[in-house]
């Protein structure tokens, strides 16, 4: 047994974000799934786990352009959320919206499932724009106050240390996103493009397998990384 095995999938990750290319590879769920130990997701889907952990071993040598997600503080890494994820979702999702739709729309009858995708990802945005919002309104500030106040050596009230409570919502609704995104992945067979796909069903795709890559890193820093830093400012 190697050095990753007793570790979770989020802790690897935070550790290194050059490991979700591995776990990526072999469909292990890193960010609703983070929880996990490797050894355990590798039984669960029967993988070789030496297998896995050789990967990792190869892929994290390498740590050159590694952006340094694990040296942020949380206010950094709420900055980075904001500009990074929410302003890409709050502009892209209207767009690929619309695109999916023209594709349901015209190649329907052709592609089926391309209807139930537009109707999956309309409900996605819909979890996605509410669950940001009350990021930005409620529990950002929150999380920055707490931050301020252990930097300061300051006792932090009991109505922040509560901030548990929401994280675990938000959580929660992380789950539900990544459900959403996978049925959209599995639907569109990884975002296969059809040979006789016309130019706004390739752009469709692509624009679908580019958001579930960013809404991957998305959760994973506020699962493994963010929640992770307030808990411990808490304890």
């Amino acid at each position: 047994m190697g050095q990753y095995a007793t570790k979770t999938l989020g802790q690897i990750v935070a550790g290194n974000y050059k490991a979700a290319s591995v776990f990526d590879r072999y469909e292990l769920d890193f960010c609703c799934g983070g929880k996990k130990t490797l050894e355990e997701a590798c039984q669960r889907k029967q993988l070789s786990l030496e297998e896995i952990e050789n990967d990792l071993t190869r892929v994290l040598a390498d740590s050159s352009g590694e952006f340094p997600f694990k040296d942020m503080n949380p206010s950094m890494l709420i900055g980075y959320i904001l500009i990074h994820h929410h302003f890409y979702i709050q502009q892209n999702m209207p767009l690929i919206l619309q695109h999916l739709e023209k594709v349901a729309y015209k190649h329907g009858e052709s592609y089926p499932y391309m209807k139930r995708v537009a109707e999956l990802f309309t409900e996605l945005e819909e979890e996605l724009m509410g669950h940001m919002k009350k990021e930005e309104l409620i529990l950002f500030p929150a999380i920055r106050e707490i931050e301020r106040l252990h930097a300061a050596g300051a006792p932090i009230e009991s109505s922040l240390k509560n901030i548990t409570a929401p994280m675990m919502v938000m959580e929660k609704e992380h789950d539900i996103a990544g459900r959403l995104i996978e049925e959209i992945r599995r639907s569109t067979n990884q975002y296969l493009v059809p040979e006789a796909a016309c130019t706004t069903f390739r752009i469709s795709l692509m624009e679908l397998k580019e958001f579930d890559m960013k809404l991957h890193e998305h959760v994973h820093l506020e699962n493994n990384i963010l929640f992770e830093r307030v808990r411990e400012m808490i304890a």
